[in-house]
């Protein structure tokens, strides 16, 4: 019965964390339990697959050795300690790397408006008199004309975009847009009834 007792040598707990030896799965099991509480012979019992064999071999290669009386065990080697948060907070946060500052871009050119989509020849004529007539008259015309030309669902929303102007500035572009939509989709007899009714509103009673 081998009831000396061996502890890891400097070599075999350095061996533990690199791992560059080719050794067995059950001979680097034993070398990872391995201490002096207990004889040998208990870790061979202990240690499936391993024979004194391999316990000669990690002490040939200078990984384990014999324990003596009053000999202190030896240890793993630390690792380097990390600064504790008092004296890191004592330092004070390390400074960020400034970022590299991004090359202005070239200012970009404005796109060009959209050349302005030239009128019907005969929706332009009818501008020229819609421009020369009063809010009312023209409120009135856009009103009939609305509910006429654009059928219920349409002459009512009509309708109410015609109440939300506020002002000749205002109802002059929605007639253009008015005559534009009725000259494409009612042909030019649509036209010529927006005329009618725009001069018969233009009258005094």
């Amino acid at each position: 019965m081998m009831q000396y007792r061996l502890i890891k040598t400097a070599a075999g707990h350095a061996e533990i964390q690199s791992r560059s030896r080719p050794l067995s799965r059950s001979v680097r099991n034993l070398l990872l339990v391995i201490n002096d509480s207990q004889p040998v012979s208990y870790w061979l019992e202990k240690v499936q697959g391993v024979t004194d064999v391999d316990l000669q071999h990690l002490l040939d290669e200078g990984l384990l050795g014999k324990a003596t009386a009053g000999s202190p065990p030896v240890t793993a080697p630390a690792p380097s300690p990390s600064p504790s948060p008092s004296s890191a907070q004592a330092q004070g946060p390390a400074p960020a790397p400034r970022p590299a500052s991004p090359a202005s871009p070239a200012p970009a050119t404005p796109p060009a408006p959209p050349a302005p989509q030239a009128l019907d020849p005969e929706v332009a004529s009818l501008m020229d008199m819609v421009r020369a007539t009063s809010y009312s008259v023209l409120y009135d015309t856009l009103n009939s004309q609305g509910k006429a030309e654009l059928g219920l669902v349409g002459g009512f929303r009509f309708v109410l975009e015609v109440e939300r102007c506020n002002g000749l500035s205002e109802l002059i572009p929605l007639a253009q847009r008015f005559l534009v939509q009725v000259r494409e989709e009612r042909g030019l007899s649509a036209l010529r009834r927006f005329e009618l009714a725009l001069n018969l509103a233009a009258k005094p009673a």
